[in-house]
């Protein structure tokens, strides 16, 4: 029933996208200037899980190294990244880490080396960027001669609130550019195609991918991974169709496959608090502190704190309830 699971899987990037030709534009315009070799302009791209926000910034990459000739890309997820990772993943983009030894280069080296060693237009995906370790490295990229950033996050207020001044006012000149979560349509539309390229004709009906949809709520990554789980089933016993009754169960476990991806995508501070949380059931913010700081070795602060809170209650991983004294984390397990 599968003829090509390459496309049933998260990462894949399509040759052609749907439903986001308004974003595709704005990132392409930030790009077009390269393409007469003048600098381009930065994007912040932002937007709940499952938006399409990461799937549309690596194809404008792929559209940029068809349109130019002398053009770096690269990708970096940034989750946990510290200085010294985002620098080295920038040098090798264009092939100039090979030398560099990760335990005795020091950072400031490994700045003035990209400083000198970028020849051409360098654009670079910088996914997650609310995760970085070491946020200031943000204003060192963005001072770089050449390098055109875009950055993905799910909330830009969140991002913004967690940086340094200079930081910050450098990131507010980027184009802002927001999406929005995919409507059931057009979910159906995203999987149609994934179905046309990765399975065997007729192997399901419209009534079943519009379920499918239905299930996911606005998630593509939850979409795409329930018809994967649901094609995977139904190939093991035997069927040369995906029944109806087959959606429920396979986006169930495409839940789960998602909810421990992200767990283990956690920092060794936000799996604290999420495994208090979990095993409170429900907590005050007070209370949690206090577990948390009672847990770690140089605790972070509370501000910190309430951002990777507020990361983990959009991934789904803990609800947050209340506001202010009435605030209450609870457990979804």
């Amino acid at each position: 029933m599968i003829s090509d699971a390459t496309v049933l899987r998260e990462g894949f990037v399509p040759q052609d996208v749907v439903h986001r030709d308004q974003e595709l534009g704005v990132l392409a315009r930030c790009l077009e200037p390269i393409e007469d070799g003048d600098p381009g302009d930065h994007a912040l791209v932002y937007g709940p899980p499952g938006s399409g926000k990461t799937c549309i910034a690596r194809y404008a990459l792929t559209e940029l190294e068809r349109e130019v000739v002398d053009v770096h890309t690269h990708y970096i997820n940034c989750w946990d990244a510290t200085r010294f990772t985002v620098l080295y993943e920038l040098l090798d983009g264009i092939g100039r880490a090979i030398d560099v030894h990760r335990r005795s280069t020091p950072s400031d080296e490994l700045r003035a080396r990209l400083r000198t060693a970028i020849d051409a237009p360098y654009t670079v995906v910088l996914d997650e960027i609310d995760q970085l370790a070491e946020p200031s490295v943000l204003y060192e990229i963005l001072e770089l001669p050449k390098v055109v950033a875009i950055g993905i996050t799910d909330r830009e207020d969140s991002l913004l609130s967690r940086l340094e001044p200079r930081v910050r006012s450098r990131l507010q000149t980027a184009t802002a550019l927001p999406f929005e979560r995919y409507g059931t349509v057009e979910l159906c539309s995203i999987l149609s195609d994934r179905i046309e390229w990765g399975l065997e004709p007729h192997s399901i009906n419209e009534t079943t991918v519009e379920r499918i949809a239905e299930s996911a709520a606005g998630d593509a990554r939850v979409a795409i991974a329930t018809l994967r789980n649901a094609a995977r089933s139904a190939d093991a016993a035997g069927r040369d169709h995906i029944p109806e009754d087959c959606v429920n169960d396979a986006a169930s476990s495409a839940a789960v496959e998602l909810r421990d991806r992200r767990l283990e995508q956690l920092t060794h501070h936000q799996h604290v608090l999420f495994d208090i949380v979990e095993d409170a059931g429900e907590i005050r913010p007070g209370e949690l502190y206090e577990r948390y700081r009672g847990t770690v070795e140089n605790p972070k602060t509370e501000r910190t704190l309430r951002h990777y809170l507020d990361k983990l209650d959009r991934y789904g991983l803990i609800r947050k309830t209340g506001a202010n004294r009435g605030r209450r984390y609870r457990s979804t397990g």
